[in-house]
């Protein structure tokens, strides 16, 4: 009888026991490092990609908005008056006209902001009242 406890009490050898078992635990290891290495250039890979297709069309963005306003003559300046301030292109009150941020915002689904020394002057963004955000600053920084 002591002999049959003495059976019981012995281990099963395990899978990493052993020169196989050694062989095979760091196959294992030697896989899932791989594994990981390939997930993390893989993620850098794409966000690197996706950021730089990210700038080329923002940078597509800000140059059709250029072009339109290059069709006006002039410099643009601000002019306050009474406390208000007024963008112009030239000659010509760009302040109030929005129909081209409007048809780009639509066209590209994008919303547009023109900042002057940090405050919003022209944008597309509105509030809950359908109000546009204007003579606001930016939670972000300005490019």
């Amino acid at each position: 009888m002591a002999d049959k406890n003495n059976k019981d009490k012995i281990k099963k050898p395990s899978i990493f026991t052993g020169l196989r078992g050694q062989f095979f635990a760091i196959g294992l290891i030697s896989v899932v490092l791989l594994a990981l290495s390939v997930v993390f250039v893989s993620i850098f890979v794409i966000k690197t990609a996706m950021n730089g297709q990210v700038k080329d069309e923002l940078q597509g963005c800000v140059a059709y908005i250029e072009g339109y306003y290059d069709q006006i003559e002039g410099d643009f300046k601000l002019v306050i008056v009474d406390d208000t301030g007024y963008i112009y292109k030239g000659d010509t009150d760009i302040t109030e006209d929005y129909s081209m941020l409007d048809m780009f915002s639509g066209a590209f689904d994008a919303d547009v902001s023109i900042f002057c020394s940090g405050t919003r002057v022209l944008t597309t963004f509105k509030d809950a009242d359908h109000n546009r955000l204007v003579n606001t600053g930016s939670a972000y920084t300005v490019i």
